[in-house]
């Protein structure tokens, strides 16, 4: 997804494109809860389309899971640009 189209998402735009990616993260997830490398993937899917709410609570789960500072980093970006 190239940025101007990502740019669309900003400021809480129709989100509904993003479904299918959405539903697909669900499975995978689902499927390997353990596996924090896909609730990260995912959080960088958000924070790329602008949903920052989504995104935190994602890396939330994976500092839950396994404490790292990558992950505290990324979250403290969030919320510094929230």
């Amino acid at each position: 997804m190239d940025t101007e189209r990502r740019y669309r998402f900003a400021g809480g735009g129709d989100r509904a494109d993003l479904a299918g990616i959405e539903q697909a993260y669900v499975k995978l997830i689902a499927g390997k809860p353990d596996d924090i490398a896909r609730q990260a993937d995912r959080a960088s899917v958000r924070t790329s389309t602008f949903d920052r709410k989504g995104a935190l609570a994602d890396l939330d789960a994976v500092i839950e899971k396994q404490p790292s500072a990558k992950a505290y980093m990324q979250r403290a970006a969030l919320r510094v640009d929230t």
